[in-house]
């Protein structure tokens, strides 16, 4: 907000019209989405604590309280006023309109305004200078899903095409071997590209590209490929074995 002018100019004298309040704004409480008790406190949203109203917080009009500061930003044009204020330090982004969400971003300001005894506007700086705030660029990032697979379970993808093509599965000579551990650290590597998703807004709708970084036919590529440059013999053997299966049953014969 442009020069000294308060966020909550009348923040002391809480509105006159709002029942129960205060001249000083000290014992009064916030009802609604803050969780008021009628007591003095607040339910903090985010972390269920209940906090005192009475609470004394710096401001460039004076100490006020913390139960003044809230009832204030009841106030239409104080709203409007905080929002905007809120939005330029990067608390939430442009796009917030609900009136729960404004009053919960504001609860939190002045909170940590609170107990870091300073003015509200100037807390809201130094917090957007130490790169906290609303995640408004991270909206558009996409996403990365992955499964983690066990020593086990790569080991099962692994005699999967094991069988298959050497009639045999890995044992323990194999796992001792530095082909295999190769090879599964390849596999592990594969499995840490995950899916990518990505959420863009085309023709008035929201749109979901999904990139598979890992599949199950690549990983099966990449083993059926090293199972034959590494176990040539069994290969060999296995097609041979295949061959002759194949060439008893045109024949009729087992």
């Amino acid at each position: 907000m442009a020069g000294d002018k308060p966020i909550i100019s009348n923040a002391g004298s809480a509105n006159p019209n709002y029942k129960g309040a205060s001249a000083s704004g000290g014992g009064t409480t916030a009802a609604g989405s803050y969780g008021s008790d009628g007591g003095g406190a607040f339910t903090d949203p985010n972390t269920g604590q209940v906090i005192s109203g009475a609470g004394n917080v710096p401001t460039k009009t004076g100490i006020k309280t913390i139960s003044a500061l809230i009832l204030g930003a009841r106030q239409p044009k104080n709203l409007s006023l905080i929002r905007n204020q809120l939005i330029a330090n990067g608390i939430i982004s442009k796009g917030t309109k609900s009136l729960a969400s404004i009053q919960n971003a504001w609860l939190q300001v002045v909170l940590g305004s609170s107990t870091a005894q300073l003015d509200p506007e100037e807390y809201m700086k130094q917090l957007k200078a130490g790169g906290f705030g609303q995640d408004t660029a991270a909206a558009g990032l996409p996403t990365k899903q992955i499964y983690n697979y066990s020593t086990a379970e790569i080991k099962d993808l692994v005699n999967e095409s094991a069988l298959s093509l050497l009639g045999r599965e890995i044992n323990k000579t194999d796992e001792n071997a530095d082909w295999y551990k190769s090879l599964t650290g390849s596999i592990n590597k594969m499995i840490q590209q995950g899916t990518i998703t990505k959420t863009t807004q085309k023709g008035g709708m929201n749109v979901v590209e999904t990139t598979p970084g890992f599949t199950k036919e690549k990983v099966t590529s990449l083993i059926q490929s090293k199972l034959k440059s590494e176990a040539p013999i069994d290969l060999a053997r296995k097609e041979r074995v295949d061959f002759t299966s194949w060439l008893f049953d045109q024949l009729g014969t087992k």
